[in-house]
């Protein structure tokens, strides 16, 4: 029995609590359907100790992939996809009911979806009145007018999508979700122009890669005016 075989049946093993796997051999596996004539042993490894977690290395640029010895145009694509099905797996979840009833899933869904992006990405979860998922939109990348445009295409996408209510995050690139006076003045404009509107704003959510600022909690005052 060769080194991959008894990999998988370690693998399959471990899904009913027989066996321990080290996240360096399920991504060691996963790396033999793309390169399948290579030790992914140490290839993995090698990723692992470079971007620290595997949802980092899902989505990792893909230069900073292919900068890594043994990884190619192609293992960089594979690693890219099946980041993105990770994030249709957490978005499905989201859809199952109320988001409020389900923080974990909101939390896992916003790390997948901005906690790893290089550059600032807002992002808008566009709720119906029984807090259920309509959509989710990334409205701006990059530095904006944040104070002037963002409360008004929070709202212009909200009301195409008769949405009742909305969650709105945004990266840190840094991975410090510490928010800045910009973040607080956002936010506070953005409770204003959304209450005129009858649209019930739960959260500003800043996302790091060293975790996440819920300012709902940290900074209620800033809904009240």
């Amino acid at each position: 029995m060769g080194h991959r075989e008894r990999l998988w049946q370690k693998l399959e093993r471990a899904r009913f609590g027989d066996a321990f796997v080290h996240p360096y051999e399920k991504l060691e596996f996963l790396l033999t359907w793309v390169l399948p004539r290579v030790d992914t042993k140490p290839i993995a490894k090698m990723l692992l100790q470079q971007f620290g977690s595997l949802s980092a290395l899902f989505f990792a640029p893909k230069q900073k992939l292919m900068a890594v010895p043994g990884i190619g145009p192609r293992t960089a694509r594979f690693l890219h996809v099946l980041g993105e099905i990770y994030l249709d797996m957490e978005e499905e979840k989201l859809k199952k009911g109320p988001l409020l009833a389900d923080p974990r899933a909101v939390r896992n869904f916003l790390t997948a979806e901005i906690a790893w992006q290089e550059a600032e990405f807002f992002l808008v979860l566009f709720l119906d009145a029984k807090n259920h998922l309509i959509a989710q939109e990334r409205l701006f990348r990059g530095t904006i007018d944040r104070s002037a445009v963002f409360p008004r295409e929070v709202v212009k996408e909200a009301l195409l999508r008769n949405a009742r209510c909305v969650i709105v995050a945004h990266n840190h690139p840094s991975g410090d979700p510490t928010p800045s006076q910009e973040d607080l003045n956002l936010t506070r404009r953005l409770a204003q122009t959304l209450t005129l509107m009858d649209i019930t704003f739960h959260d500003h959510v800043i996302v790091g890669r060293e975790g996440m600022t819920n300012l709902r909690e940290t900074h209620p005052e800033l809904w009240l005016g």
